[in-house]
């Protein structure tokens, strides 16, 4: 076992694509990300951002409701949270918006979610805050996924807007064949999030994860928590297990990097016990 720090491996992360990736993906920068749900988790940021080289803050920006019919946007924190750092937007998609898929066709559903992200647009101008990318947080329900595709490429194309969107994805996504096929060409990538995750499914190693992900053919992220959730004093989640495979997906020639969802807690601690097996 090799013991390697956070710059180096993202070093080796680059070389390794340069050198030896033997499959057609572009060879892109990873990118480290911590996610923005409080002014504690802003906190942890500004601690955090000189030892992650370009950290870039993802603050929740707004919530996306579906009720009476309609998307309904409540505002969650403001853009400019984390300072004057350019950031990735996370609009959220709660439960309700599985109802809107029983209601409205996608073209509809498509424009709506165009209105919502104008006007957040619009705010995160007032503020003098940048945009780099949109994050969609959404658990989609694995049947919905081909409805899903169809709603985010009408967000593109119907629009004409040539907006960087990532989405949220789960374990259970990758289940499907068509996943990364369906997304291709529609989304910059994915974020696959395992922050609640107590470990994999039965008989599915980080490795095959991996090779799922690398079968798929669409660009992903980690998503991973600096928290554990438990009962009494029983942890149900061992997410330093998560940080320390990192680099069985490092080498994935679609990894494009890791986001932290610290829930109020520290993590900067946990990225130099990532280790690669000989």
């Amino acid at each position: 076992m090799k013991t390697r720090p956070l710059g180096m491996l993202i070093g080796w992360t680059l070389a390794t694509w340069i050198a030896g990736s033997a499959v057609a993906a572009p060879i892109a920068e990873s990118t480290f990300g911590q996610w923005i749900w409080s002014a504690r988790d802003a906190a942890i940021f500004a601690e955090t951002k000189d030892a992650v080289p370009n950290l870039v803050p993802s603050p929740w920006i707004a919530t996306l409701s579906f009720a009476e019919g309609r998307l309904e946007t409540r505002r969650a924190l403001s853009p400019a949270l984390a300072g004057t750092a350019p950031i990735a937007a996370v609009v959220r998609l709660d439960e309700s918006f599985h109802r809107a898929w029983e209601v409205l066709p996608a073209p509809e559903l498509a424009a709506s979610l165009e209105t919502a992200l104008s006007e957040l647009e619009r705010r995160a101008a007032a503020a003098g805050t940048e945009i780099l990318e949109w994050q969609l947080d959404y658990d989609c329900p694995q049947r919905r996924l081909g409805e899903w595709a169809e709603v985010l490429r009408r967000l593109r194309s119907d629009t004409g807007r040539d907006r960087r969107l990532w989405i949220t994805s789960l374990i259970s996504h990758l289940q499907d064949p068509d996943f990364g096929k369906r997304l291709q060409g529609i989304v910059a990538g994915h974020i696959l999030q395992v922050f609640d995750t107590g470990g994999l499914p039965e008989g599915l190693t980080a490795k095959d994860l991996a090779a799922r992900l690398k079968a798929h053919a669409l660009p992903f992220r980690l998503g991973l928590g600096a928290f554990e959730r438990g009962k009494g004093y029983e942890a149900k989640t061992e997410h330093r297990l998560w940080f320390s495979a990192l680099p069985d997906f490092a080498v994935n020639p679609w990894y494009r990097g890791l986001w932290v969802f610290p829930a109020g807690k520290s993590w900067a601690h946990l990225l130099p016990t990532l280790e690669r097996k000989p």
